[in-house]
């Protein structure tokens, strides 16, 4: 992803508002431009080591390199491999410890919120013990476990190259991923053909805004290699983990009608509050378990606020008068900000709700 696009995904990442429609379909252009949702890529570059000025049998990079395209050498030092064993891809590969622990550093364009897979082949040099030599891997602030390989029995013509994978969930529009020595000492851990690939991800809009007894959708924006299933999930404090599935149908809470639900395997989930079911709770939270053969995510929940959205606010408390007890209920709801306090529905609760409660108040109705 060029870097205007991760400019503008990180600039739509600050509004704080995916309820609409023309935001939602942007978050979406952005989450599937950083994945590459569309056709899975390697987002790194030389992620083989390819690249570079000749090497004879190795070269000493110090850190702070930046000889090999693409990478940034951490650490102490690295050696830069070419005919001196055989490689795992190509002709060319990397020991993360030159004349002691060193890494290679790439920044890398993401999705917040979207699991990536780091898929990497490990050997060791055999040349110098330890047999087992170790490795992290760091991507952003999330840090690997260690990540081990034995060489014994290998040797430059058969290193015994062995593919490892692991993922992270990126939290920025752009992360940086290091892989990077654990161990002391020259002739460390070998690295080659690095592969970081989209895994799995999601987003829903936080807040989304019910009226009793109408129908408000819920979307989920998705990417990954497909098959993909979904599962919608509902807060529920008596489940194991504070989630139980959603199926299509009444949504009892509590012992009481919530109301209706449906799409719950779909990307777009549809609630309708019920009229007089939601009245006892106003807030419920939801969100989606998404899953394919790569793995599973859950987005960040999100609200659903049930509200009265009354045609006419000047008897805001539905008892067929117009009196000094609307004001009073108006302005309980109003000083606590919720929902049913938003009456112009700008989306807000503020002194324009004020304005347009008074002028209907003062008229006697609508």
């Amino acid at each position: 992803m060029d870097p205007a696009m991760i400019l503008a995904c990180t600039q739509l990442r600050h509004l704080g508002h995916l309820g609409s429609r023309v935001t939602s379909l942007a978050a979406a252009a952005c989450l599937l431009a950083a994945t590459g949702a569309a056709s899975a890529q390697n987002l790194v570059l030389n992620g083989s080591f390819e690249e570079g000025p000749p090497t004879g049998g190795f070269t000493t990079y110090g850190g702070g390199s930046l000889v090999m395209p693409h990478w940034r050498v951490t650490g102490f030092s690295i050696d830069h491999i070419s005919s001196y064993w055989n490689a795992a891809s190509g002709f060319r590969s990397v020991d993360l410890n030159g004349g002691d622990r060193g890494g290679v550093a790439q920044t890398i364009a993401t999705a917040p919120g979207v699991i990536y897979v780091v898929t990497f082949s490990l050997a060791a040099n055999p040349d110098l013990g330890p047999a087992v030599k170790s490795i992290r891997i760091r991507a952003g602030s999330q840090t690997s476990e260690l990540i081990s390989f034995d060489g014994t029995g290998a040797s430059r013509g058969d290193m015994r190259w062995s593919v490892r994978q692991w993922q992270f969930v990126a939290t920025d529009a752009a992360t940086e991923i290091e892989l990077f020595s654990a161990i002391s000492g020259p002739c460390g851990p070998a690295l080659d053909d690095v592969v970081v690939e989209s895994c799995i991800g999601g987003i829903v809009s936080p807040l989304v805004t019910a009226c009793r007894g109408s129908t408000v959708p819920i979307e989920a924006l998705v990417a990954g290699p497909p098959p993909l299933t979904i599962r919608w999930q509902i807060e529920d404090a008596s489940s194991v983990d504070g989630w139980s599935d959603l199926v299509d149908g009444t949504l009892v809470i509590g012992g009481i009608d919530w109301g209706l639900v449906a799409g719950t395997s779909d990307t777009t989930l549809t609630v309708t509050p019920d009229a007089q079911g939601s009245v006892a709770l106003p807030q419920v939270r939801v969100r989606a378990r998404i899953a394919n053969d790569c793995s599973t995510l859950v987005t960040r929940p999100t609200t659903v606020s049930v509200c009265q959205c009354l045609d006419c606010p000047a008897d805001f408390n539905q008892d067929g008068g117009v009196d000094g007890g609307d004001i009073n209920a108006f302005f309980a709801t109003w000083e606590s900000g919720g929902c049913d306090g938003d009456v112009n529905a700008d989306g807000g609760v503020d002194a324009g709700d004020v304005n347009t409660f008074f002028i209907a108040w003062e008229s006697g109705g609508c």
